[in-house]
């Protein structure tokens, strides 16, 4: 038994300072702590700096393309008139792009111009309830007729001319009673006052109704 004790005594020391030197030691580094996951939404980005003001007398920025300006219209275009005369009619037929205007007049008991339009269409205008005693270009009427007329080659009659004024509001057809001509024509009244851009416009309008003609009628 004393031999036993005397064997374990060291042992047991030995033991002992084995564990004083354990607890001397620095304890082991604690693992990294895991990588944070990446958030949803991404951090906004940083605002602009603003942009430097303008000077003074610098223009605005246009936000869009600008709007061309209106066209001036021509000299005495908005004039009121209740009347015209056939120098005043060449000048409109001219405005609306007529090329070789005149006067075809030879009696002032029937005052007439013609001027040419595009595709070799002969535009004539006629007046009535004109000025009386006054002669010349200048003579005043208060009604004017727009007319283009055709040889009859086809011998078109009545009925043909009148399923076009059937079907077609503006510009009227009719056939001449000796069965030579055909015509369409539109006639107006100034009374109560227009503009000579008015009768421009309706000039072309009219333009329109003699392609409608040609097309349907095919004189």
């Amino acid at each position: 038994m004393q031999r036993i004790l005397s064997f374990t005594g060291p042992l047991l020391a030995m033991l002992v300072l084995a564990g004083a030197a354990a607890a001397q030691e620095a304890p082991p580094p604690a693992a990294p702590p895991a990588a944070m996951p990446a958030p949803s939404v991404a951090p906004p980005e940083p605002a602009a700096p603003p942009a430097p003001a303008a000077p003074a007398d610098a223009a605005p920025a246009a936000p869009f393309l600008p709007v061309p300006a209106a066209s001036t219209p021509a000299s005495g275009s908005a004039t009121v008139i209740s009347t015209i005369g056939r120098a005043d009619m060449m000048a409109i037929m001219q405005q609306a792009g007529m090329a070789t205007v005149s006067d075809g007049t030879r009696d002032e008991t029937s005052p007439w111009v013609v001027g040419s339009a595009p595709g070799g269409i002969f535009v004539e205008v006629d007046f009535f309830n004109c000025e009386a005693g006054v002669t010349g270009p200048q003579r005043q009427c208060g009604q004017f007729r727009f007319r283009v007329h055709w040889a009859n080659s086809k011998k078109l009659d009545a009925k043909a001319v009148d399923a076009y004024n059937e079907r077609y509001v503006f510009g009227r057809a009719l056939a001449s009673s000796d069965g030579k001509f055909i015509e369409t024509t539109e006639a107006f009244n100034l009374e109560g006052g227009v503009t000579r851009d008015y009768i421009a416009k309706n000039l072309g309008y009219f333009l329109i109704t003699v392609d409608d003609f040609i097309n349907y009628v095919k004189p």
